[in-house]
C-alpha cells in the first residue's frame, strides 16, 4: 500500500521542541504574560504542535485559558475545543466545588473575550465544552490531532477514562501532551496505562521535559511527556 505520511511525524514535534526550548514561537508578550498554570515554554510548544494548517486542537482542563489562547494564536486555520467544569481550583483553599468555581469561570470567559478581536485569533474556530469530559459524547464529536491532557487532580480512573471515551475522538494519528509528567507520582500511573491500551493505541514516539519542581516557569511547567499515538485499524470503540 500507500505509505501516508503522519501529520505531524517524530521529525516535526522534534522540530516544535527545539524551537519551544529556546522559547520560540509565535507568541507575543501578552500571550507569554497570560495568567495561569503554565509556562512561556509549554505555551510555545502548543503553539508551534499547531500551526500546521487544519489541526484540530483539543485541550482538556482549560482552566484561565492560557494554554488555550497560546494554542491558538496566529494559527488561523486551526479549530479549538476546550473542555472544562470549572470545579478544581488549586489556588482555592477548598479546591473542589461541586457546582463550579463562578470567578474560574468567568476569568477564562474574559481571556477569551479579550481576544474576540484580535487579529491573529479566529474566535469562531473556538469551541468550549463545559462539562467533566467524561460526560462528553466523544464519539460524536470530530477527530483531534494534537490533544493537551491538562487536567488535575490526575488519578488512574481519570487516564482509564482518557484512553477509553477520548480515544473515540482521536485522530489516525495524533500526539498527545500530558501535563505533571514531573510528579514523581502521576509518571509511573500514565506508563502503565500507556501500556495497558496498546491493543488500541501504539506509541510511535515519545518525548518528554521534566523539572525538578512541579511548577517550574522556566521549564514546562509540571512537566509533559509527549507521545505520538496511533490508532490500531482494528481498534473497537467502546
Amino acid at each position: 500500500g500507500v505509505m501516508i505520511m503522519p501529520k505531524l511525524s517524530e521529525e516535526y514535534v522534534k522540530a516544535c521542541l527545539k524551537m519551544s526550548d529556546a522559547e520560540r514561537s509565535k507568541l507575543t508578550d501578552s500571550e507569554r504574560e497570560l495568567h495561569g498554570q503554565s509556562s512561556i515554554k509549554l505555551k510555545s510548544l502548543l503553539n508551534n504542535l499547531c500551526a500546521k494548517d487544519g489541526t484540530r486542537y483539543l485541550e482538556l482542563g482549560v482552566y484561565k485559558a492560557s494554554t488555550l489562547m497560546s494554542a491558538v494564536y496566529g494559527n488561523k486555520n486551526i479549530e479549538a475545543v476546550g473542555v472544562e467544569d470549572f470545579t478544581f481550583d488549586y489556588r482555592e483553599p477548598k479546591k473542589y466545588m461541586e457546582e463550579g468555581w463562578p470567578n474560574m469561570r468567568s476569568h477564562m470567559y474574559d481571556t477569551l473575550q479579550k481576544y474576540q478581536f484580535v487579529d491573529d485569533v479566529n474566535s469562531e474556530n473556538i469551541k468550549i465544552i463545559e462539562s467533566n469530559f467524561a460526560d462528553v459524547s466523544w464519539s460524536s464529536q470530530q477527530k483531534f490531532d494534537v490533544i493537551f491532557f491538562d487536567l488535575e487532580p490526575v488519578t488512574a480512573d481519570i487516564y482509564d477514562t482518557f484512553f477509553k471515551k477520548v480515544f473515540n475522538a482521536f485522530s489516525r494519528q495524533c500526539v498527545v501532551i500530558f501535563s505533571m509528567y514531573s510528579h514523581e507520582e502521576v509518571a509511573p500511573v500514565l506508563e502503565q496505562k500507556v501500556e495497558q491500551y496498546s491493543d488500541r493505541l501504539v506509541t510511535e514516539f515519545k518525548h518528554q521535559r521534566i523539572s525538578s519542581g512541579s511548577a517550574d516557569a522556566f521549564g514546562y511547567y509540571s512537566g509533559v511527556a509527549i507521545y505520538g499515538f496511533r490508532k490500531k485499524a482494528f481498534a473497537k470503540n467502546d
